[in-house]
């Protein structure tokens, strides 16, 4: 049972979304978006300045006060290169990837707003080998973000080593999830 049915075992359909808060301030949805990012996560969506990326309020929020604390620290040059999709674009990533780098239409992360793809300027040897991320890495939680899909947990997530997808789960979930260096789907087990 993947992340999204076990959610679903766990609460009340409703049409748009459920929101589930099984510890602390997590945040969790059925996951099942046609349009914009639902109220309940803090609407209107906040887009990122002179892009089209969209954010729900709570995760933008959050991702301000951490690239500010990063830039204190002399590590900038974060590229937000996705947020929210809409279930149409999530329906064209999907098509477009290989099996286990995108989530189907309705079951994808990216449709809750509350998760960013990021990279930065760097000389081609991968994001993982930068200075922003190892200050994610080390700081993210701090946030309320998690590293969403980690190296060697593609067979508990369903989704291959993503380095640059980040999830806002709340801070005490984050810090939790990082001090036990677990998923969020170990988390909720």
């Amino acid at each position: 049972m993947n992340l999204s049915e076990r959610i679903l075992s766990k609460t009340q359909s409703c049409h748009s979304v459920t929101v589930l808060r099984p510890r602390g301030a997590i945040i969790l949805s059925q996951l099942r978006f046609r349009s914009r990012v639902p109220s309940q996560f803090g609407s209107p969506c906040i887009r990122l300045a002179n892009t089209g990326i969209e954010l729900t309020r709570v995760a933008y929020e959050a991702a301000q006060e951490m690239f500010a604390a990063a830039e204190a620290e002399n590590v900038n040059g974060f590229i937000i290169t996705s947020g929210y999709r809409s279930y149409a674009r999530q329906e064209e990533i999907y098509k477009e990837s290989k099996q286990g780098y995108a989530q189907k239409p309705g079951a994808s992360e990216h449709q809750t707003g509350l998760c960013f793809d990021v990279t930065a300027q760097n000389d081609g040897s991968g994001f993982e080998t930068t200075s922003q991320y190892a200050w994610l890495r080390k700081n993210a939680h701090k946030y309320g973000f998690i590293q969403r899909y980690p190296g060697n947990k593609a067979d508990v997530t369903g989704i291959n080593y993503e380095p640059w997808h980040y999830r806002y789960v709340g801070i005490e979930a984050a810090t939790e999830i990082y001090r036990a260096g677990i998923t969020l789907e170990e988390y909720l087990d």
